[in-house]
């Protein structure tokens, strides 16, 4: 889980993929839902996804924010 205790470590140190369903949000980010009951916020400016889209977000990870944040490199479509 993102929000384990490790995370605050682990997270800076690597490239990370996280995928789940989109809801938009705003023109340069939308929330991931992954099903584990925390919500991450991808910062993707000029992103082409709408709300209900299955992604994989690849990206650095931020746990230090509410909700944790992944600021994204690339997205992949799952539809």
């Amino acid at each position: 889980s993102v929000v384990a205790s490790i995370m605050t470590t682990a997270a800076g140190k690597y490239t990370w993929v996280l995928w789940g369903k989109v809801t938009v949000i705003d023109s340069g980010s939308f929330f991931l839902d992954d099903g584990s009951g925390v919500t991450i916020k991808v910062v993707a400016p000029g992103y082409t996804v709408v709300g209900g889209d299955t992604v994989s977000v690849k990206g650095t990870l931020d746990v230090s924010t509410t909700p944790p944040t992944l600021t994204r490199q690339e997205i992949i479509m799952r539809n």
